[in-house]
């Protein structure tokens, strides 16, 4: 598990914010990405394995889902910016990535 010190310095480093966590964290980076550093994270949420990443400088019009080599996921338009959820194996369950957006917050 991830301490919440380092969460919490990961997401301040991109001006993100999260109401709550989405389930268990695992991993907290801010890693490249599109010419910006953006918080990577992974979470155990309902027994599976998510990677979300918080992209305050992604602004699209419309949520886009993709399955390529193995991942699956969907990028939507949060505020602002965006996030991408990815997973690998099955689908994501039905309102997880609404959950999920709702808890996001930009602070800058």
């Amino acid at each position: 598990a991830v301490a919440d010190p380092v969460l919490q310095a990961v997401l301040k480093r991109s001006g993100a914010r999260l109401r709550t966590a989405p389930g268990q964290l695992s991993y907290a980076q801010s890693c490249w990405f599109r010419g910006h550093y953006v918080p990577h994270l992974v979470y155990t949420s309902d027994s599976r394995r998510l990677t979300l990443l918080l992209l305050p400088q992604e602004r699209i019009g419309e949520r886009r889902e993709f399955d390529q080599d193995g991942y699956r996921g969907v990028l939507v338009p949060v505020g602002r910016g965006s996030i991408a959820v990815v997973t690998r194996g099955a689908p994501l369950p039905e309102g997880l990535i609404e959950r999920i957006s709702s808890l996001v917050e930009w602070t800058q």
